[in-house]
């Protein structure tokens, strides 16, 4: 059975708070896997994740060269969280334009544009879309659903 974010009163705003999830993609055509730490900021309906990072990083290696690359996505992923959120989809670097509300809400997770500043040529914005959610929810014990994400596109 497949369950939605209201099933899991409190998940959105775990989302919301948690400074950090972990992202993990191919950095090359031999499939070697890069995993790093990001801050991101979310929505929920469709449920996507966004990043901003230099694009000389060992992440943007091959999405430089292909317009999306398939990614995983964890977030709450330390001893004692409420949830913890299991994704897999895909990762893209989008233009920034029309996303005015998104950025911003980035950079108050973030902290500041310090090193990460769109206006900077060096930096690019990373869309994750997943199509396959798992929740575990630790206030229900070890409680883990599929979560329903068909708004995602």
């Amino acid at each position: 059975m497949e369950h939605t974010t209201a099933n899991y009163p409190g998940l959105d705003k775990f989302l919301d708070n948690e400074p950090s999830c972990v992202l993990s993609l191919p950095i090359d055509d031999a499939g070697t896997v890069h995993i790093a730490a990001m801050v991101y900021y979310h929505t929920a309906k469709p449920l996507q994740f966004y990043f901003v990072t230099d694009r000389s990083t060992e992440k943007c290696k091959l999405l430089v060269h292909k317009a999306n690359l398939p990614a995983a996505v964890v977030v709450g992923a330390v001893p004692n969280t409420q949830f913890s959120l299991q994704m897999r989809g895909h990762v893209s670097v989008i233009s920034p334009e029309g996303h005015d509300k998104k950025v911003a809400a980035f950079y108050r997770k973030y902290g500041g544009k310090e090193n990460v500043d769109l206006a900077d040529p060096k930096n690019v914005l990373l869309e994750f879309t997943p199509n396959w959610a798992r929740v575990t929810d630790y206030s229900k014990g070890y409680d883990r659903a599929l979560l329903d994400i068909s708004g995602a596109k």
